[in-house]
C-alpha cells in the first residue's frame, strides 16, 4: 500500500487511537486501506485515470483523494471492531468523503487528476423515447 502510508494517518488520528482502531495488525490496515481505494477507483476512474492516480507516492499525492481515503479507511477500520458503535465523527466523514467522489464522477467538482486518455466508460444518451405513431397500440 505504498498510497497510504500508516504515517498518514497520524493526521488526522492521533497515534493512540490508530493503534486501538487497528489492533496494531498491519494486515486490518492494509485490508482497509485496499477497501477504501477499491472504492474510491469506481468513483474516480469514470473520469481519470485511476491507475495512474494511486501509483503516485508522497508528495505528489492529490491531497483531496489521501483525505478521502484515509476517512473511508478508518470507516472501515472501525466496521471492523464493532460495526454497531462507529463514532459519529468517522460517520460523517465517511459520508462527505462519498458525496465528494459521486461529484467529482458526476462532473460537478473538477480536481486537478490525471484524466484518461480514452473515452469514458459510462455511455452518453441522447434524445428522448420514441413517441408511438399509431395509436392502436
Amino acid at each position: 500500500m505504498s498510497f497510504i502510508t500508516n504515517t498518514d494517518f497520524l493526521s488526522i488520528i492521533d497515534q493512540e487511537s490508530f493503534d486501538d482502531v487497528s489492533q496494531n495488525t498491519q494486515a486490518n490496515i492494509d485490508l482497509a486501506v485496499s477497501t477504501a481505494i477499491d472504492e474510491a477507483w469506481g468513483y474516480l476512474n469514470v473520469r481519470f485515470d485511476a491507475e495512474a492516480i494511486f501509483n503516485l507516492t508522497g508528495t505528489n499525492r492529490p491531497a483531496a483523494v489521501v483525505k478521502a481515503i484515509l476517512d473511508l479507511s478508518l470507516y472501515q477500520l472501525h466496521a471492523s471492531i464493532s460495526p454497531d458503535n462507529i463514532p459519529e465523527l468517522r460517520t460523517v466523514r465517511r459520508n462527505e468523503s462519498i458525496q465528494w467522489l459521486e461529484k467529482v464522477a458526476d462532473g460537478f467538482v473538477n480536481p486537478k487528476l490525471p484524466v484518461k486518455a480514452d473515452e469514458p466508460t459510462t455511455p452518453l444518451r441522447y434524445g428522448n423515447s420514441n413517441t408511438k405513431t399509431n395509436p392502436y397500440y
